[in-house]
């Protein structure tokens, strides 16, 4: 019977067609043993590994039926899973592909939970409790990495063997469709659904929540509260109904529950304020510590350079200004002094700031924190000493209850608003000089403690410590001048060899940041000085801090840990002479990137972090790569730029790590646009453009800051680059440089960057009309269409030409004008809606433009509008534009005399309309076929002056006389130096036959060729030349020997 299940799983899946995580694993690999059910969007296998005996849980995920799309995103979910580890989760093993499956190898677990109401139909609330804590703490952590269930139930919590429970079936249902969730949740029965999911609204992490609330209830009252048999009655209830308690459920429990089924998902109950709440809150408070401690906060858009503890309300509003919960432990165990201190402190802001005139209550404050009142004098200078931290300290510390109590009461003094401290005439000034020596010494005391531990009061001291670091006022940085602050912290880091716990890690890192934000803040020389000091290498003078903090990142375990960490690192980075020194130092620990790129998916500062150290660091790029960073980042561009919902922190997350990818996509064997195709990123980059404009900036003007605007479009414009290397396949390249086209045409995102344009300020024009540039630019039969879309979508409005081509920045400039030239160039009709956007005298403006490169490219656009037909000529001689390009001829750049001298030959070529201004330009024409010129602007001008010839002999006279005619002869010559004729460059010596074609029309230029009996030269350069060569001397010759039979026929 297990042969047979085995085979028919294997019919369902004949072979890996692709294997897309870990190792080349296959169903070779695994033995199949027995069916275990149906899961979210599969079935499930009991499996053991082969040859290894261990027994997993293997999912298949049929491929039928789903899109590209939800395909490419279900592979990105499968990439994030793998990396998640939480003991009520359940772990990843293994992933793979066949040709019809997905396949996801879990570790195997012995029971359901569904089993267990089934068996026991009702769970005392002990238990229900103990289950709750470990939901709780699994569903936070799935949270913090950005994984929604959206499928909580108790057939998908499962019973390891040590008893525990464990989430499983999460983050798939985020790659399927709306329709596919609906239909497959709870067998067709939306028991345990919230409101919105019901109703099919907009929905974020917080139906979660709700569907826990349901468990929760159903496992102590013996079925869900809005159980029906009728599906109608059961939305109707779900929707509308408020919810029906037992009497037997105590009032903390009842309290729990009501704040996860409110209906309204604003209102519910959320992170961090479930984890507070006493049901799940465990009492030694470190469970509750760590979780807290990885949340996912909103990132502040201005971090305040001061310290923390200073922020209104931190403390007085019942949230604790920091990750502990210590500042809401219990003051049973507390003296009675302490205690009545604390309590008044807690009452009121008001409360706590008159505690700073209480001269006994601050004594006892500092008694308690530093009892031997004979290290006060010597405390200071020996702060960073081995007698300070390194090894145990003699004097014993208060009773910890009691130090905890001191602590507390002076961290709520700290937190009184700024604003209630001016008012009462305190001011802003430190509590005088000893408590932070007082404070210091506790938290030194506490690192020391090793029986038992300190690590919850060393956390909380830590906090106090950094709430009176401030850089001025009587006790500067707590009175160790800001280099002996930092080193302090960092010996704390050095700490976590005695395993003091992540909120320990967490809080010091937090407060270095804090710090080295404030230095850079301030920006004074001093306190730069002693921040490189710290952050550089270790040295007799101090340093060895970036190492600390690289070593935490890579060791952390946490969210928070590593989040605070990273937000030091990059503060250490924006020090420009650092940058190098932390890439470097971050490349040589091990997991360090990897730790990086995690926290990258969620927090800004580490996104900025990984794009800054990655552009420094080669190692870092390779380590990134190897750790699948950008598939990664790929799946986090997805999923924010899907969401129905989106704030301002989402779209500065998205632009953040937009940013992060780019350094990570240099590759010497594979272009960048491969690799975002491969990854799924070219869609998601398009929704970018948009996804984010509801919660963009007003800006002035009525413009909209979209972050996401700029980051979106550099990484477009990456991937149209020409980056090719040797090493890199041809035809993959080009096939995806065709479907990527292909795609942005598709999602008409040439419309969609010139609504960017006109909608945004004019300081994020450069990357949007950077990619416009390039994507009108485009060969093949797309670029005709593209054109067609930038026209019909507005991008030749006269306003918004006129503002561009006026723009501060000369490449937005060079970007719109390469536009202009293109379109004159793709099709002549644009000449109409070109002369419509009125920009003839803007471009001609534009030729005395101090940057040499928009001159260049002015020139080049109007010989490119005239390229066609004389169209414009007319509007050339009113606003004197042929006037400028001759000046432009002997302009000091090469570019620009190429382009004017290109320009000129177009505006001669048509017709005879301008050749009154184009006397002037001979001369300077004559003098660009100089040798010391480029090749291609001695063959303009050597064409132009051939057009000036072409369609009539007003200035024949003038060629000849003023030499301009014998220096193209010149040209095929070589007269004196015996050099080959014009070098012999082929182009050149067929663009002077081109334009000795048409001078030998005329008389007086046929006379001064007879003249120069160039006949043999002529004969011989046939005779080495290409078709065309020879074919253009066989016209100037017949064209002389027509004239010398017209001569000979005329009447003498």
């Amino acid at each position: 019977m297990r042969a047979d299940v085995g085979e028919r799983a294997r019919e369902r899946a004949p072979g890996p067609s692709r294997v897309h995580v870990h190792g080349e694993t296959s169903l070779d690999d695994y033995v199949i043993t027995r069916p275990c059910g149906e899961g979210s969007f599969g079935r499930v296998f009991q499996a053991r590994r082969r040859y290894t005996g261990r027994a997993c849980a293997m999912k298949f995920i049929p491929k039928s039926n789903k899109s590209e799309r939800e395909l490419a995103s279900l592979r990105q979910e499968i990439d994030i899973m793998r990396t998640l580890d939480h003991p009520n989760v359940i772990k990843m093993l293994d992933a793979f592909e066949t040709e019809r499956d997905f396949v996801v190898v879990m570790e195997f677990a012995q029971g359901v939970l569904s089993d267990v109401l089934a068996n026991d139909a009702t769970l005392p609330e002990s238990e229900v409790r103990r289950i709750a804590e470990q939901l709780i703490s699994a569903l936070h952590y799935l949270h913090s990495n950005r994984v929604i269930h959206r499928d909580l139930k108790p057939q998908n919590i499962l019973i390891g063997g040590d008893g525990k429970v464990k989430l499983c079936d999460f983050g798939f249902a985020r790659s399927m469709s709306e329709s596919s969730l609906v239909m497959t949740s709870v067998k067709g029965t939306p028991l345990y659904m919230a409101p919105e999911l019901v109703q099919e609204q907009p929905y974020d992490h917080t139906v979660d929540l709700w569907s826990i609330g349901i468990i929760l209830y159903e496992l102590f009252a013996g079925e869900p509260p809005f159980y029906t048999k009728s599906m109608y009655t059961l939305l109707q209830r779900i929707a509308r109904e408020d919810v029906k308690y037992p009497e037997t459920m105590s009032n903390t429990f009842r309290s729990f529950l009501q704040g996860l089924l409110i209906k309204r998902p604003r209102d519910r109950l959320n992170w961090p304020n479930v984890l507070d709440h006493p049901f799940v809150r465990r009492v030694d408070g470190t469970a509750t510590e760590d979780a807290r401690d990885d949340r996912v906060p909103e990132e502040p858009t201005n971090r305040a350079p001061t310290n923390r503890g200073r922020e209104a309300g931190s403390a007085h509003d019942g949230r604790s200004s920091g990750g502990s919960s210590s500042l809401f432990s219990s003051m049973e165990d507390v003296n009675d002094v302490l205690r009545e201190i604390e309590i008044t402190a807690r009452k009121s802001a008001d409360a706590a700031c008159g505690l700073r005139f209480d001269k006994d209550a601050l004594t006892k404050i500092m008694e308690t924190l530093q009892p031997q009142s004979s290290l006060r004098s010597k405390f200071f200078p020996s702060v960073i000493s081995n007698r300070t931290l390194g090894k145990k300290s003699e004097p014993k510390l208060a009773k910890t209850a009691d130090v905890m109590s001191a602590l507390r009461s002076t961290l709520l003094i700290l937190s009184v608003p700024r604003e209630k401290l001016i008012r009462s005439g305190v001011g802003l000034s430190v509590i005088g000089k000893e408590l932070p020596a007082a404070v210091i010494n506790a938290c030194s005391m506490a690192a020391n403690a090793s029986d038992p531990p300190q690590p919850e009061l060393l956390a909380l001291a830590i906090r106090v410590v950094a709430a009176m670091a401030e850089p001025t006022g009587s006790s500067p940085w707590c009175g160790l001048g800001l280099l002996g602050y930092l080193m302090f912290l960092g010996k704390l880091l050095g700490y976590q060899h005695r395993d003091l716990g992540e909120a320990v890690l967490s809080t010091t890192c937090t407060a270095i940041a804090d710090a080295v934000e404030a230095a850079m803040s301030r920006g004074q020389s001093v306190e730069l000085t002693a921040t490189r000091a710290a952050l550089g290498p270790a040295s007799s003078r101090g340093g060895g801090l970036t190492d600390a903090l690289c070593q935490t990142l890579a060791k952390s375990t946490t969210q928070a840990t590593a989040s605070e960490t990273c937000r030091a690192l990059y503060a250490a980075t924006e020090i420009g002479t650092l940058t190098k020194y932390v890439a470097v130092t971050l490349s040589k620990k091990n997991d360090g990137t990897q730790k990086l790129i995690r926290s990258a998916t969620m927090k800004v500062h580490s996104a900025k972090l990984l794009k800054t150290v990655a552009e420094a660091n080669e190692d870092i790029r390779t380590e990134a790569n190897n750790a699948d960073g950008v598939r990664i980042l790929a799946a986090i561009l997805v999923d924010e730029t899907s969401k129905k919902r989106v704030t301002s922190q989402n779209a500065r997350l998205t632009a953040a790590v937009m940013n992060a990818v780019g350094p990570l996509l240099t590759s010497r064997t594979q272009h960048p646009v491969v690799t975002m195709l491969d990854v799924g990123m070219a869609e998601p980059l398009c929704s970018a453009l948009t996804a984010f404009r509801s919660v963009a900036e007003q800006a002035e003007g009525g413009t909209l800051n979209d972050v996401t605007l700029v980051p979106a479009c550099e990484l477009m414009r990456l991937a149209l680059m020409p980056l090719r290397t040797p090493d890199m396949e041809e035809q993959p390249t080009e096939r995806a440089n065709r479907q990527f086209r292909a795609m942005l045409f598709e999602r008409n995102v040439v419309k969609t960057l010139i609504e960017s344009v006109t909608t945004s300020p004019s300081d994020q024009w450069s990357a949007p009309i950077a990619l416009l540039s390039s994507l009108v630019m485009s060969s093949g039969i797309q670029s005709s269409q593209i054109a067609a879309i930038f026209i019909a979508s507005g991008g030749l409005d006269p306003t918004l030409c006129g503002k561009v081509l006026q723009h501060s920045s000369a490449q937005v400039v060079v970007d719109w004008l390469i536009i202009i030239m293109q379109l004159s160039r793709i099709d002549k009709e644009n000449s109409r809606v070109i002369d419509e956007a009125n920009i003839i005298k803007t471009i001609t403006r534009l030729l005395d433009h101090p940057d040499a490169s928009v001159r260049a490219r002015a020139c080049n656009a109007i010989g490119s509008v005239c390229r066609h037909d004389d169209y414009f000529y007319e509007e050339f001689l009113e606003v004197k534009t042929v006037e400028k390009l001759i000046e432009r001829c002997g302009d000091r750049d090469r570019s620009t005399r190429k382009w004017a001298t290109f320009a000129i030959g177009n505006a001669a070529f048509h017709s005879d309309a301008l050749y009154g201004p184009l006397t002037a330009a001979v001369d300077p024409l004559m003098y660009l076929l100089d040798a010391n010129e480029e090749a291609k602007t001695r063959s303009n001008a050597c064409a132009a002056l051939g057009n000036l010839a072409r369609n009539s002999n007003v200035l024949c006279g003038l060629m000849v006389n003023s030499g301009a005619l014998d220096a193209i002869i010149n040209l095929i010559t070589a007269p004196s130096e015996g050099k080959e004729p014009a070098a012999f460059d082929p182009e050149l010596i067929k663009v002077c036959f081109y334009s000795l074609g048409n001078l030998c029309r005329h008389r007086a230029c046929r006379e001064r060729l007879a003249a120069r009996n160039i006949d043999p030269i002529l004969d011989d350069l046939a005779q080495r030349g290409t078709g065309d060569v020879r074919r253009y001397v066989d016209r100037i010759k017949s064209k002389l020997a027509a004239a010398n039979v017209r001569a000979s026929q005329s009447p003498v």
